[in-house]
């Protein structure tokens, strides 16, 4: 492998795939969650269409489906699947359990 400008070649002596919680460890970032969740609440009021009535937007509510996306992302996780889980796919749907019809 060369960068821009180099000439020489670089010897690659081995390529290492990290398939996830193998090398890096991840702690949730609790106060970027926050902000988003109140950034998520706004565009939820003004978005979203219920899908019986009234649906509350509240914190209780966005982090309760933070909370369904990461228990499936970690059931998924342990279900030893090789393919990749469509997270676009579960955040809809719990939203959707959650009363709230959002465009995909």
């Amino acid at each position: 492998m060369t960068g821009a400008g180099e000439e020489q070649r670089r010897r690659i002596d081995g390529v290492l795939f990290d398939y996830g919680e193998t090398l890096v460890a991840f702690s949730r970032p609790d106060a970027a969650l926050a902000e988003a969740e109140q950034r998520i609440l706004t565009l939820l009021a003004g978005a979203s269409r219920a899908a019986s009535g009234q649906v509350a937007t509240s914190t209780a509510t966005v982090r309760s489906v933070f909370d369904r996306i990461d228990r499936e992302v970690v059931a998924h996780q342990h279900s030893g699947a090789l393919e990749e889980m469509d997270l676009g796919a579960v955040s809809l749907r719990a939203y959707a359990d959650a009363g709230f019809v959002l465009d995909d």
